[in-house]
């Protein structure tokens, strides 16, 4: 028996109109996780654009690279495929730093973190043999260096967004299904980082990052506390 098809579709509005300029879409099979009743859901991960292209990334691990003016595919790929990912949702959006395209994806080997560039797809680099949670990844610039911090099932790690080398990496340990998972994005301001319920104060010569205090869950020793992303405004004293 054939498994059903989806198709999917990125479609491209005019601001102040709201008028369709373009749709693209595509085709594919669903894989048997979708059925179930707290998977049931719709594409998770916010596109990105950067210089005239958009990076879409679906449910099912399917990233497409289209033209903004057209809406014409430059190149796509099948990142489950290629990176042996686990039969599970991918929720974190893409970030771009540089002429990189970060992606967390838990692959394997050694695949939690993917940098491919972002003009052909083609691999640049890969980091960190890691389950990934729902958080998407930030850039920040701290320590006298660029930071890339990610928050994993295992752990909340800031690599070297050019090559994926660690700084600095602290163990933890997350859930990874609905429900469970981490889900907000890092907040960063002023040295300080804030990771869910973890605060970590960064250095400002070196990049180095050490806990101030951290929001446990009774039930699960250790588990960051799961919560919405978290907004810092500047505090005057008077």
């Amino acid at each position: 028996m054939k498994k059903p098809l989806v198709r999917e579709r990125v479609h491209c509005l005019a601001g102040g109109s709201g008028k369709a300029l373009w749709t693209y879409s595509y085709v594919h099979p669903v894989p048997d996780w979708f059925f179930t009743e707290e998977q049931a859901r719709r594409p998770g991960a916010t596109p990105i654009v950067r210089k005239g292209k958009l990076y879409a990334l679906d449910l099912f691990g399917n990233l497409v690279c289209l033209d903004t003016l057209q809406g014409n595919l430059a190149w796509k790929k099948n990142l489950k495929e290629e990176f042996q990912m686990k039969e599970t949702s991918v929720d974190a959006s893409p970030l771009i730093e540089g002429d990189l395209l970060i992606l967390m994806l838990g692959g394997k080997p050694g695949a939690g973190i993917v940098a491919l560039d972002r003009n052909t797809g083609r691999e640049v680099w890969r980091a960190l043999d890691e389950a990934v949670t729902w958080s998407s990844p930030i850039v920040i610039a701290s320590g006298g260096v660029r930071q890339l911090i990610v928050w994993t099932q295992q752990s909340v790690s800031s690599l070297n967004p050019t090559n994926g080398k660690v700084y600095w990496r602290e163990a933890t340990s997350t859930g990874g299904s609905p429900g469970t998972a981490g889900v907000s994005t890092p907040v960063f301001e002023n040295g300080y980082l804030l990771v869910s319920g973890w605060m970590f104060q960064l250095e400002k010569d070196r990049p180095v990052a050490k806990t101030l205090w951290t929001g446990r869950s009774r039930t699960a020793p250790g588990a960051l506390i799961i919560t919405a992303t978290t907004w810092t405004r500047h505090a005057t004293r008077r």
